[in-house]
């Protein structure tokens, strides 16, 4: 798909079973479409099925309804409060990587996910678990997004009778039963915890603040609740892993990059092994620029659909109601027409001289208002963090590929590198 997504340009269409799919990649039409079309195209129903239906797939009533009472959980002060509970993973992650994996070539993906699993919880939940919880989770998800990608774009796999008489079938509606068991025995610790406090002895957090619509003022079903917990819980762990994953292939790859953040971080805190806090953060310009270059060249949602419910004249094409606008994110940010020497690992594209020069539509790692990603600024905060952490304490070495083009990935509901992410670290520290 993403083949035919660079060869048909700017539009383009493609046939999945009886689906029409309309392939755009001109930023200026990009901008304009995802503006004016906001419903998720059809294919989001088969993400329901494992994700819930929360914001990244509720119908545009809904979505207008939940993001209005969400997003105050993401502002600034509110966000500053979670900055110890980052600190506090990001340090926990960083010894367990000190005591069993230095000098030695490791997969850190799943390590990365579950500390961004561990962060959301706290933060998010206010709630920790065992490892024998997260590993189950962890294993759900992860299957969950593979069949459901899968599922995606197997035109037969898209007719539901097909599909329901398959053996797949059966075990994602099992895995699907799993987390929203998970999900609700959440919702029980919660009210659990909460009974007997007054208002003001309740921390105010994402899940306690849906909990209060919910159980107080009975503007949300249990159900809502749910799926809003489910969505968050999957989809923050998940692109938040993944983008710290690729930044550590990116480190190992391109040395100079790594030895410049470092530098960055030693002008900021010296030897000093004290926490980071949020004025050391606004500090870290060049992490931050990396950072940005990761989600450029490997955007953890690599593709992002609409529903075109009316007829829409597109520079002479018509784009027929009924069918599904189709944005390849990932073709987009490797576009040699937009981004100079795409494959090129530059971090300093994102210079405000330079990027002011990118148009509109060009970059989109959390897709593009109205109906973007809410948590942009969560994850930010929390990757410097994390990786601020990890780069003062550790070098990465080496990976198992020598450059992008040698990372293979697979594409469907996110992008991942089909051989993992396979590195080695080496202590910084002295004493170590």
């Amino acid at each position: 798909m993403m083949e035919m997504c660079k060869k048909y340009k700017p539009i383009g269409k493609l046939w999945v079973g009886l689906d029409l799919m309309i392939t755009v990649t001109q930023p200026k039409d990009i901008e304009l479409l995802t503006e004016t079309f906001l419903d998720k195209s059809q294919q989001y129903k088969v993400i329901k099925e494992g994700l819930g239906d929360g914001l990244i797939t509720a119908s545009v009533e809904k979505w207008k309804l939940h993001r209005e009472a969400i997003i105050h959980n993401f502002d600034e002060n509110i966000l500053s409060s979670y900055t110890k509970v980052f600190v506090k993973h990001a340090k926990i992650l960083a010894n367990t990587l000190k005591k069993d994996y230095v000098k030695t070539r490791f997969d850190v993906y799943w390590k990365f996910f579950g500390c961004t699993f561990d962060i959301i919880c706290e933060s998010c939940i206010d709630l920790n678990f065992d490892s024998v919880q997260q590993n189950q989770y962890m294993l759900w998800i992860a299957r969950s997004t593979e069949i459901t990608g899968h599922r995606l774009f197997h035109p037969l796999h898209q007719i539901d009778i097909l599909w329901d008489l398959g053996s797949v079938s059966n075990e994602l509606t099992l895995i699907s039963w799993g987390i929203v068991k998970f999900v609700r025995q959440i919702v029980a610790r919660i009210k659990f915890q909460n009974l007997g406090k007054n208002q003001d002895e309740i921390p105010q957090n994402f899940i306690n603040n849906l909990m209060t619509l919910t159980y107080d003022k009975k503007i949300w079903t249990e159900e809502e609740l749910v799926d809003e917990t489910q969505t968050i819980l999957a989809a923050g762990t998940n692109s938040t892993a993944l983008t710290n994953s690729f930044f550590m292939l990116m480190m190992a790859i391109h040395q100079d990059v790594q030895e410049k953040i470092y530098q960055e971080l030693f002008t900021i805190f010296g030897e000093d092994n004290r926490d980071v806090t949020l004025e050391d953060l606004a500090q870290m310009t060049y992490l931050e620029r990396s950072i940005k270059e990761t989600m450029r060249l490997f955007p953890a949602v690599p593709i992002i659909g609409r529903s075109i419910d009316k007829d829409f004249i597109l520079d002479g094409y018509v784009l027929p109601k009924g069918s599904s606008l189709l944005i390849p994110i990932a073709v987009v940010h490797r576009d040699p027409s937009i981004w100079k020497i795409p494959l090129k690992f530059d971090p300093d594209r994102f210079l405000p001289e330079e990027f002011q020069k990118i148009p509109r539509g060009a970059y989109m790692p959390f897709g593009l208002p109205p109906r973007n990603c809410i948590g942009s600024k969560f994850a930010m905060v929390s990757m410097k963090v994390v990786l601020s952490t990890i780069l003062r304490n550790f070098r990465v070495v080496s990976c198992q590929y020598r450059s992008i083009e040698e990372i293979k990935f697979r594409i469907n509901i996110l992008i991942k590198a089909t051989n993992g992410y396979g590195i080695t670290l080496e202590s910084r520290l002295k004493q170590q």
